[in-house]
């Protein structure tokens, strides 16, 4: 019995949970709960079966010096946490960065005869000469550095 995947956790993967939960808890809404439960619970049910029988035909093992020793199909509790853990951090990172920062009712209109649309006009003609002119030292062969 031992400790070791138990402090892989308390050490990488429950802190960025911690950071990402706090981060997120104002905007936290309750079809997120239904969205992380939802994809925690798939997670888990399609990874024990592969673990399981990953583990009983010997192609990976768990060493009992680095486990605590419990274990759902032969999966130990700390391999199961791991993929709940897993699953709650990247959802909630997804979450995280999808979330809308600036509503479209908030943008002002263009105005026709804007002169914004020449200056757009300027720099996307800029940047194709920047690629363009990129393309040509490209195919020189010149260190351009």
């Amino acid at each position: 019995m031992g400790y070791d995947y138990a402090i892989v956790h308390l050490k990488y993967t429950i802190p960025p949970a911690v950071l990402l939960s706090a981060l997120y808890y104002p905007l936290h809404t309750r079809l997120d709960t239904y969205k992380l439960a939802f994809l925690i619970t798939i997670a888990v049910l399609s990874t024990i079966p592969w673990d399981s029988y990953l583990i009983r035909t010997n192609i990976w093992s768990y060493p009992a010096s680095v486990i605590i020793g419990p274990k759902l199909f032969d999966i130990p509790l700390e391999e199961v946490f791991f993929f709940v853990i897993q699953t709650w951090n990247t959802t909630v990172l997804y979450l995280l960065c999808s979330k809308a920062t600036l509503h479209p009712v908030y943008l002002a209109r263009e105005k026709k005869g804007d002169s914004w649309k020449w200056v757009k006009l300027v720099g996307q003609v800029g940047l194709g000469l920047v690629i363009k002119k990129s393309a040509d030292w490209i195919r020189e062969g010149k260190e351009r550095t």
